[in-house]
């Protein structure tokens, strides 16, 4: 019998109780206020981004991170970044990368549908095992959860994660937000 020994990579996903609210907040921001120039890592992806204020979502994502800590059986204070809106149009993509030093991130789908890109985790110690060892268990480095509109995934920060290129003619919205653990 296989046994993982350091269980690191995880995720939680919620579909939270306000998601038609956080949706409908999402959808009421204009592509007019796309400026890429605000983030520092805009170069390495292509996809626009559209720079939201941490006191206009707090309350709004609080139930999701209440259903956290309910899982995790554990309070927790925790302070919230600056979320951006990300806005892919067709072709646009978000290369592999983390946000560490950050603890968590999450990402909210706000729409889905055919063609769209697909969020997904790249495990960043894909290099520690053969080829050969890989194809014998059945290894995949690549992990793409099930997601669709009004879906939150909560994980840590330095799990490698990407976007696959966008193929629809609707623009694909989501919500990125990172947060510290405050113990």
């Amino acid at each position: 019998m296989k046994h993982n020994i350091f269980p690191t990579s995880f995720f939680f996903k919620y579909k939270p109780p306000n998601a038609e609210e956080i949706i409908e907040k999402a959808n009421s921001y204009s592509e007019d206020l796309v400026d890429n120039s605000k983030f520092t890592w805009n170069a390495y992806h292509a996809s626009d981004c559209i720079k939201l204020d941490w006191k206009d979502w707090i309350d709004i994502f609080k139930p999701t991170l209440n259903l956290l800590s309910i899982d995790l059986e554990a309070g927790f204070k925790y302070t919230m970044y600056d979320p951006w809106l990300n806005l892919y149009k067709r072709g646009a993509h978000q290369e592999v990368h983390d946000h560490f030093p950050c603890h968590l991130s999450m990402l909210f789908l706000v729409n889905d549908g055919p063609d769209f890109s697909k969020f997904y985790f790249l495990d960043r110690n894909a290099i520690n095992i053969s080829h050969q060892l890989a194809k014998l268990t059945n290894y995949t480095n690549v992990f793409e959860p099930n997601l669709t509109a009004g879906d939150a995934l909560i994980f840590p920060s330095n799990l490698m994660h990407g976007v696959t290129p966008h193929n629809s003619d609707i623009t694909r919205k989501s919500i990125a937000i990172n947060f510290d653990i405050n113990l």
